[in-house]
């Protein structure tokens, strides 16, 4: 497949997630995002700039999207390999890319999230690409979250993650009728609760319960 073969088949794929958010079916667009993933993984961009701002927005818009479907670990993956691109045109270029400022802030709010890793690590490379900017911007996010609510641990594991896209369609065919009732999201809390350890033994805290305190 050549290159042009490949941006036609993620568009194909990306206006098919389009359609599957407009109907609220989050539980179709994972295995599609782990297609479009695939193709771009197979993207050879060598020196080729605008190959390499194309791979970047494919790798972005999967990085948003697999946060949405709840999979952090591989939103957090895709944020890090737009790091490493944005840090091939700026090596190339000798100046600034103004985007990576925002895959920094999501890589490192997706691992402080995940593991509470405060991105000591990325010390070294924030000053070399974003400056004293780089460090203000770690410690910012930091701050940020640290202050945020707090998922369940359990949304991470593979366990949860495995049966997920299920459980939410279950959801989707038991209340898509009552959506714009006024108790819908504590009717879907209580049922996503209900099933999970029903279905499945998974004994999991919806946002309010986890964070009571």
């Amino acid at each position: 497949m050549d290159y042009q073969q490949i941006l036609d088949s993620i568009l194909e794929i990306r206006d098919d997630i389009y359609k599957d958010l407009e109907n609220d079916q989050l539980f179709k667009v994972k295995k599609k995002l782990d297609q479009i993933r695939e193709l771009a993984d197979g993207i050879i961009e060598e020196d080729d700039q605008q190959k390499i701002i194309d791979k970047i927005s494919v790798y972005e818009f999967l990085a948003d999207l697999y946060n949405e479907c709840g999979r952090l670990k591989i939103s957090t993956d895709c944020y890090g390999k737009c790091i490493d691109l944005s840090k091939k045109i700026i090596d190339e270029n000798r100046e600034e890319y103004d985007p990576i400022r925002d895959y920094y802030r999501h890589y490192i709010a997706n691992r402080y999230l995940l593991e509470g890793n405060t991105s000591e690590d990325l010390e070294e490379e924030l000053y070399e690409y974003l400056d004293e900017d780089g460090l203000n911007l770690r410690e910012t996010t930091i701050e940020y979250y640290s202050t945020a609510l707090k998922h369940d641990p359990i949304e991470d594991s593979e366990e949860y993650l495995a049966v997920i896209d299920e459980v939410d369609e279950k959801l989707y065919d038991a209340l898509n009728t009552s959506r714009a009732d006024d108790d819908y999201l504590e009717r879907y809390r209580l049922l996503k609760k209900k099933i999970l350890h029903d279905d499945y033994g998974i004994d999991w805290k919806d946002p309010f319960e986890y964070n009571e305190e």
